[in-house]
């Protein structure tokens, strides 16, 4: 069992990302916002952070990079949570120290994969869109 920690300020989407990974019998703390967050992790360093991007005040993004500042954290995966399809915001995630993105809205599917996943030891997970672009063979 890992401690996870989901920062959403969306009181719905963080209910049901927690019980997503409750059932997968890990346990959970909820922020409402990075600031939270970033207390809590002060006091309690996490498994695992599911980060939303959007988020009033600070964004996901500037939580990521100060949560991956801080040496107790830094070996936690972050993984962020973002309805956008749009790969730039990937390719910022990713910048800012995420090991994943997962699209919203949350599924048990995605979410126990990639929990699996990273919780195992994983590399960072690039997607097809940051992957080098290979030139046509002449």
């Amino acid at each position: 069992m890992a401690q996870i920690l989901i920062v959403e300020d969306d009181p719905l989407q963080a209910r049901i990302i927690q019980m997503i990974t409750e059932s997968l019998g890990h346990a959970v703390r909820v922020a409402k916002d990075g600031k939270t967050a970033l207390a809590m992790v002060a006091v309690e360093c996490p498994d695992l952070v599911l980060l939303d991007v959007n988020m009033p005040g600070m964004d996901g993004y500037a939580v990521c990079q100060k949560l991956k500042a801080q040496s107790e954290v830094q070996r936690a995966p972050v993984v962020m949570l973002t309805a956008s399809p749009d790969p730039a915001l990937n390719r910022l995630a990713f910048a800012a120290g995420a090991s994943a993105c997962v699209p919203k809205p949350a599924n048990t599917q995605n979410i126990a994969n990639i929990l699996n996943l990273l919780l195992k030891g994983s590399a960072v997970l690039v997607p097809p869109t940051l992957a080098p672009l290979r030139r046509p063979l002449a």
